[in-house]
C-alpha cells in the first residue's frame, strides 16, 4: 500500500510521472493511457504512472488499464491528502485534459521543481507553463503527440529553480486577478 509522505510511490529505475486529478471525463486519462501503451510498445521507455483523485469515470479507466495489459504502468490510487507527496517523487507531472480550469495542480508541480507536460487545453495550462519556457505543451486529445512530449519533457529537464520561481508569480493575488479577467470574458 502506498504510504503518503514516505516517498514509497514509485518503483526504482523508471519514469516516474504523476497525473492529479479526479477520474472525470474532461481529465481524458483514456489518452493519457494510449500515451503510455505508446511509450510501452513503441518508445521502449521503462515508466510509472500513478493517479491520485476519484471520479466517475475510474471504473471505466481501471477496465482500459486491464484491456491494454498496463497494470504494471499505471496505477491508479484514489484520493490522497497531500498530492505534494506525490508530485515530489515524480520526475513529470501530466495532464491529459480536453479543457481545464485555472490548473493549480501546475502551480503545484512547479513549485517544488517539476516539469509539466499537458495538453493545450482551453484555459489555464498554456497561461501558466508557455510551451518550452516552464513546460510543455501537446495537443489536445493527440496521445501520440503526449507520447512524444513525454519524451522530450524526459529528456530536456527544465531548472527546476526556474519553475519553482514561476510558481511564485502565481499568488493569491495574481490567481484573484486572473479569475476576475476569465469572469469579465464571460460576460
Amino acid at each position: 500500500h502506498y504510504e503518503e509522505g514516505k516517498k514509497k510511490w514509485f518503483k526504482q529505475d523508471c519514469l516516474k510521472i504523476s497525473a492529479v486529478g479526479h477520474p472525470h471525463k474532461q481529465k481524458n486519462y483514456p489518452n493519457l493511457i494510449n500515451a503510455v501503451e505508446i511509450l510501452k510498445n513503441e518508445k521502449k521507455i521503462n515508466c510509472q504512472v500513478i493517479i491520485a483523485g476519484e471520479g466517475s469515470e475510474k471504473n471505466k479507466i481501471e477496465a482500459m488499464i486491464d484491456e491494454k495489459n498496463l497494470n504494471n504502468e499505471i496505477t491508479l490510487v484514489g484520493s490522497i491528502t497531500n498530492p505534494i507527496s506525490l508530485i515530489e517523487e515524480s520526475d513529470l507531472l501530466v495532464l491529459s485534459s480536453s479543457y481545464e480550469g485555472f490548473g493549480m495542480v501546475i502551480v503545484e508541480a512547479l513549485s517544488v521543481g517539476k516539469t509539466v507536460v499537458s495538453t493545450d487545453c482551453h484555459s489555464g495550462p498554456s497561461e501558466i507553463i508557455r510551451d518550452n519556457e516552464f513546460g510543455y505543451l501537446c495537443k489536445v486529445d493527440n496521445s501520440l503527440d503526449l507520447a512524444e512530449k513525454i519524451v522530450f519533457a524526459k529528456e530536456n529537464k527544465i531548472d527546476p529553480e526556474k519553475l519553482i520561481n514561476r510558481s511564485k508569480e502565481f499568488s493569491l493575488d495574481r490567481i484573484g486577478s486572473l479569475y476576475e479577467e476569465m469572469l469579465a470574458t464571460i460576460n
